[in-house]
């Protein structure tokens, strides 16, 4: 029997698990949106339990959620102008998406230059909020991304831990207070 038939895939839902499923049920199950990217699955009895995207044979099933979304009509872009340009720094941690992905929507919100494999400046005329926004859709629920704009004294970020979250406010608020 092919893989693709073998029953050999279990999800882990609020705890209970049910399968086993073939890739080919696993795909439909995707087609669906009754598995997503984000689902906890393991290979076989003895696998390693993951998130979906992250494992090599179910993460292409998202590669349609990666590719990126046609830029915004350029009114649409005038009406979210609320600063001057500003060249801010965009600082990403990828381990359910594609890097490419994202820089190639990071790049419809103005000139970019990469730093590392996993940073860039972008020059925006854009609020680092509502670019932040825009941004979060091309990440995966492990993917980090945190963003500063020295020009105006700002700083944002997304996907991290309520520990993290809580350090991160802290140390900022202080900064504020200096």
């Amino acid at each position: 029997m092919n893989e693709t038939l073998r029953p050999n895939w279990f999800v882990n839902s609020g705890g209970k698990i049910f399968g086993p499923y073939s890739m080919d049920q696993m795909a439909e199950f995707a087609e669906q949106d009754r598995l997503r990217s984000t689902t906890v699955v393991r290979c076989g009895e003895a696998g390693e339990w993951m998130q979906a995207a992250v494992e090599p044979r179910l993460g292409r099933l998202f590669d349609r959620d990666m590719a990126p979304a046609p830029p915004p009509p350029a009114a649409q872009l005038e009406r979210r102008k609320e600063l001057t340009a500003s060249n801010v720094v965009v600082i990403g941690y990828f381990r359910t998406r594609s890097i490419e992905t994202f820089e190639r929507a990071l790049s419809q919100f103005g000139e970019t230059i990469a730093v590392t494999p996993t940073s860039w400046i972008l020059r925006t005329d854009l609020a680092i909020g509502i670019l932040r926004n825009d941004l979060v859709k091309f990440l995966g629920a492990s993917d980090r991304l945190f963003i500063v704009d020295g020009k105006n004294g700002k700083v944002t970020w997304s996907n991290y831990g309520p520990s993290e979250e809580a350090r991160l406010r802290k140390f900022v608020a202080a900064g504020r207070e200096h």
